[in-house]
């Protein structure tokens, strides 16, 4: 068996607590051959035993560089450099001397110094020989590793100085990013504040304006109303008074009472009508109206009822419509009239007596509108013109 087959056959009999530190420190070599690189491939599960494990030894045994870098390693078993020997005749057989041996042959050349007697002077050279190599290669061995070392230290020290310095710049870079943005948000922060400040003032003038124009429309629509109104009342007016002026030119007798056409019947709606077209004054009593036409209902809600339906007189051309209701109990003014007049007697008076005075008080031809029997004779004594308050719809045209 060569040298080679046998130390492959000792390294594959290794038992496995010779075995794991042979495995660990042949993965630490920094520069394994190509062969050894590829032997060390396999998984250590796989390298534990069998074909894999002795294609590893037999690569090892076939490498003496690798054999001399394990046999400078004090640290491995002594069963390790044993497998290792085993190939080298020499070293076999200063093994298989042994210390004893040696012993031996130290008093044997002592007892025969000067006889002639030393011929194994040669041999115990070459052995203190190759001790000598193997010691220098373990120290070579360990030298390289050293250097190995020395170099991945410093390799590691520079990466990291680097990193220092690059965590450096980026830090600083980080916080000048950070100073940027915190300028930057409140330079818009504070444009922010100054566009909603311009804006919520240009709102309050705007509101301020809108609601002067608003103002303004309304005081303009109520002048525009009342101007209306009094427009209206003025053509009114005209009209009733070229009618009475028409009526007096034509020969009647006097402006009161009106003298009905002969084609009309008296006491028709028909005459009540031309009536009503030709008074200037058209004197309403509220209250005997309301009960005879729009009975049952609240006082209030009545008054309302026959304020509109008379609304419509205000814009025509017929008799200037006044409602006249006793003051009994009643607080103020109607509102929202339209135009229409409305009285409420004071001091005791009643409705009666306030159109018999409004009658009395003016030259201009009158009708009123009441089914009180005093009150019409009341009327057509002072000259006024009367019709019941059931022609009151067909006047106002209802």
């Amino acid at each position: 068996m060569s040298g080679g087959d046998a130390v492959t056959e000792a390294l594959a009999g290794l038992d496995a607590r010779s075995w794991a530190p042979l495995l660990r420190a042949l993965r630490g070599i920094g520069a394994p051959s190509a062969e050894l690189a590829t032997a060390l491939e396999p998984p250590t599960s796989a390298l534990a035993s069998g074909p894999a494990r002795r294609a590893l030894c037999a690569v090892v045994a076939d490498d003496p560089a690798t054999v001399a870098l394990l046999r400078a390693d004090t640290s491995l078993p002594a069963a390790v450099h044993a497998a290792l020997a085993v190939g080298s005749a020499p070293d076999t057989a200063g093994s298989d001397a042994g210390s004893d041996r040696d012993d031996e042959d130290d008093e044997w050349d002592a007892a025969h110094e000067g006889t002639g007697m030393s011929d194994r002077a040669p041999e115990r050279a070459r052995a203190l020989r190759r001790t000598l190599e193997e010691e220098r290669r373990r120290r070579e061995g360990a030298e390289a590793r050293a250097d190995a070392a020395e170099a991945r230290a410093a390799a590691a020290a520079e990466a990291a100085e680097e990193a220092a310095a690059r965590t450096v710049t980026l830090e600083a870079a980080l916080a000048d990013a950070e100073e940027s943005v915190r300028q930057a948000a409140a330079r818009a922060e504070r444009r922010a504040e100054a566009r909603i400040a311009t804006l919520e003032a240009a709102l309050a003038t705007a509101r301020s304006e809108a609601e002067s124009q608003r103002i303004e429309h309304e005081r303009t629509r109520a002048e525009l109303a009342a101007l209306r109104t009094e427009l209206d009342d003025l053509r009114a007016r005209g009209a009733r008074s070229s009618r009475h002026a028409a009526v007096t030119a034509a020969g009647g007798p006097g402006s009161r009472p009106l003298v009905v056409p002969a084609g009309l019947v008296p006491d028709t709606t028909e005459a009540a009508r031309w009536l009503a077209d030709h008074a200037s004054l058209l004197l309403l009593d509220g209250y005997n109206i309301v009960l005879t036409l729009h009975p049952g209902r609240p006082l209030e809600e009545q008054r309302r009822w026959l304020v509109d339906r008379v609304r419509p007189l205000v814009v025509g051309d017929g008799a200037r419509p006044v409602v006249v209701f006793d003051g009994a109990g009643v607080s103020g003014r109607m509102r929202d009239t339209g135009g229409v007049e409305v009285r409420f007697t004071a001091g005791g008076a009643s409705a009666d007596d306030e159109i018999v005075f409004m009658v009395a008080a003016t030259d201009e031809p009158v009708l009123v509108v009441t089914d009180d029997v005093e009150l019409q004779a009341r009327v057509r004594a002072d000259g006024g013109d009367v019709v019941g308050t059931v022609h009151l719809l067909g006047i106002v045209g209802a």
